[in-house]
């Protein structure tokens, strides 16, 4: 088992995209999380939570950009 710092810490990846401006955008399906990285790699910030409410998440386990960096996540 791997350890380090919560941010960088990913288990069954739904997908990773990177927008116009570099950003990493991924979606850590165990954590029920968007997880934001700049373009060298250091966390931004991240987003969503277990639930089936708005800015929850079942289970991340797609995600797309769309037009004007928003981004899609399927779950």
């Amino acid at each position: 088992i791997e350890e380090g710092e919560e941010p960088y810490m990913l288990a069954h990846l739904g997908g990773a995209i990177r927008l116009s401006d570099g950003r990493i955008v991924l979606a850590n399906r165990q954590t029920h999380e968007i997880r934001y990285f700049d373009s060298t790699g250091t966390w931004i910030r991240s987003s969503g939570r277990q639930g089936q409410g708005p800015g929850e998440f079942s289970e991340p386990f797609y995600i797309q950009p769309l037009r004007g960096d928003t981004i899609y996540v399927g779950d």
